[in-house]
């Protein structure tokens, strides 16, 4: 804060400190708000793991499937000849 706009009375001084005060408590409101959207968003990371996991699982189980039968299309193919 330049010199200029520094309070020159204890009037002056005191709305300053109340003005300051009411700042650090907008800015404490907003870190604990950025906080709790933070651990929700760390949950929903977890969740989305876990879902992931599964999913590459399935893929897994689905290719072995998909593997076998075009295993089996093909030794079919081969029987027929």
């Amino acid at each position: 804060m330049p010199v200029a706009e520094l309070p020159t009375t204890l009037a002056e001084a005191h709305a300053l400190i109340l003005a300051m005060a009411e700042e650090r408590a907008a800015i404490e409101a907003e870190n604990s708000r950025i906080a709790s959207e933070i651990a929700a968003l760390t949950a929903a990371n977890g969740n989305l793991a876990a879902v992931n996991q599964a999913a590459d699982a399935r893929i897994l189980e689905l290719t072995a499937i998909v593997g076998a039968h075009a295993l089996r299309h093909a030794l079919g193919t081969l029987a027929q000849r």
